[in-house]
């Protein structure tokens, strides 16, 4: 009888080999699966950005004569920006200029900072009606998890404490990369002014907003300058509360009368009208927006934000609540577990083939790891 000789021949004469080499795979399978980086979105690099140019009560002609063209021109000094893909638009005070990195550009960082740090350089260089040049190239970052910080009787300068608090728990974890926020609202101290009082002690509206003005300005306070040192000079804030504002002083006669702010209006610690607000499950609240470190697991990276979660959580009060409203580790490992229970079930299909071919029965192994799917059809 003819001996058989090629791969497969060799296979099954040394189907022990075969085994051994097979259950390593296997092995190094099961944990490669549970350490190498995951994510839901491929890491890729962006090579596009733009520059805003900001020029108040410039018309768009101006702005395309006086900013638009040197910034471009600037700009093309760089030899990694494409100037075929680079352009802008100009309007009424103010340019977008869409910048487009070469191919060749790997390290797309290093040149937008760069470019940051030359445009701080370039603005003086502007008319002086030139506002600010703002460049911004974070377009390729994605959110890894939304934690909502929710209630309906705490303010939202209560909720940011909070909130702040989870940030430094959160920026503990190695793999933890940008934290940003949403939501927030700034609060300010309205002046309700009542013109009637105001007249009945004989007052003009223009000095009493002239008299807060300068007593609320606080400007460049000098320096003491000698032969060994210079030493700034701090003066403190006049209003570090409502109070304070109230109990400021408008008018003085010489009799040493006073009139002070509470006696002609009413000073209210309150929040804007908000052009834009958060809301979840009907109850205002702030956004954190998570972002993983490039080369982790996303898997583990969830689980140890959960830690982090329910730790931050026992310290809560019982009228504010935190939700995770958008989970990328827990979409990943439920399509992670998905792919594998549809691999084991093909896997062991495969298995029963073979059954007959080697004394082991290699569905016993083969549903952990493709590559080994692979060497099983090959033998």
């Amino acid at each position: 009888m003819k001996e058989e000789k090629g791969l497969i021949a060799l296979a099954m004469r040394y189907n022990k080999i075969v085994l051994l080499l097979i259950s390593t795979l296997v092995i190094c399978g099961v944990f490669a699966l549970n350490k190498i980086p995951k994510q839901e979105f491929p890491v890729f690099t962006i090579r596009q950005g733009v520059v805003v140019g900001v020029y108040p009560g410039a018309t768009a002609e101006e702005v395309e004569e006086q900013l638009a063209k040197p910034l471009e021109n600037f700009l093309f000094t760089y030899k990694e920006v494409k100037k075929s893909k680079t352009y802008s638009q100009s309007r009424d005070g103010i340019v977008y200029v869409f910048v487009e990195l070469n191919d060749e550009v790997n390290n797309k960082d290093e040149v937008w900072s760069k470019i940051k740090h030359g445009l701080s350089t370039f603005k003086l260089q502007l008319p002086s009606g030139v506002l600010a040049l703002v460049a911004n190239d974070d377009f390729g970052d994605t959110s890894a998890l939304l934690i909502a910080l929710e209630s309906d009787t705490k303010t939202y300068r209560q909720l940011k404490t909070y909130l702040e608090s989870l940030e430094d728990k959160l920026r503990s974890i190695e793999s933890v990369s940008n934290l940003r926020r949403y939501g927030l609202q700034q609060e300010q101290l309205s002046i309700y002014v009542d013109k009637e009082k105001v007249a009945s002690y004989g007052l003009n509206l223009y000095s009493l907003y002239q008299t807060l003005l300068t007593k609320g300005l606080i400007g460049p306070s000098g320096k003491v300058d000698n032969d060994d040192l210079v030493v700034p000079i701090h003066i403190t804030r006049p209003f570090a509360s409502e109070r304070d504002l109230e109990e400021q002083i408008v008018y003085s006669d010489l009799q040493g009368n006073h009139i002070r702010l509470k006696d002609v209006a009413l000073v209210v610690r309150e929040y804007p009208k908000a052009s834009s607000y958060t809301v979840s499950n009907s109850k205002k609240c702030l956004i954190l927006s998570t972002e993983m470190r490039e080369g982790y697991n996303i898997v583990q990276y969830g689980k140890d934000v959960d830690v982090v979660l329910k730790d931050f959580e026992k310290n809560l009060p019982d009228d504010v609540k935190i939700y995770r409203i958008a989970d990328q580790p827990q979409v990943v490992d439920t399509s992670i577990q998905t792919f594998l229970r549809s691999l084991s079930g093909i896997c062991c299909t495969r298995g029963i083939m073979f059954s007959d071919l080697v004394p082991f029965r290699i569905a016993t192994i083969v549903p952990f790891l493709p590559w080994a799917s692979l060497l099983v059809t090959t033998v």
